[in-house]
């Protein structure tokens, strides 16, 4: 190939096909296109296959620190949630993030939002019976699961 052959490819110009008098018979729907109005658009670089495991994963970010609070007050402020409201680390981000980083409202709004505590293994035993015999009747299954309240049921 001429060098100015690769040089018109790599601008993406084709030479034109040379004009054959037998084609001025056929119909336009039967010809074809050609042209720059009709030419597919090549990107500049195309992964090769092997190439592929190179390509780093698309990942997604969930969350990041804003910089408006610093490391050690987040600290702080995951140790509070988890101690005092237990609260996993996931929840009270979660909480952080809904209140727009604010840390003084989301410190404010753990207490609202604290999860419920973990049923005790005779608590789920005792609901599970409970729930066989009464169906959805919650009052009755109330009165069997004696430490955990209606609401939580």
């Amino acid at each position: 190939m001429a060098p100015n052959s690769l040089h018109n490819l790599k601008k993406r110009k084709r030479p034109a096909p040379p004009a054959n008098l037998e084609d001025e018979n056929c119909n336009d729907e039967d010809q074809i296109r050609v042209g720059s109005d009709y030419q597919a658009d090549i990107p500049e670089l195309l992964l090769r296959p092997e190439n592929k495991h190179k390509q780093r994963p698309k990942s997604l970010k969930l969350w990041f620190p804003p910089k408006k609070i610093s490391e050690v007050q987040l600290n702080d402020y995951i140790l509070l949630s988890k101690n005092k409201y237990s609260y996993d680390t996931e929840q009270c981000l979660g909480l952080l993030y809904w209140n727009k980083h604010n840390l003084e409202k989301s410190i404010r709004d753990l207490s609202n939002f604290s999860p419920h505590p973990n049923w005790s293994i005779l608590d789920k035993s005792n609901f599970e019976s409970a729930f066989n015999k009464f169906g959805k009747d919650f009052v009755q299954i109330n009165k069997m699961v004696f430490t955990t309240t209606r609401q939580v049921c």
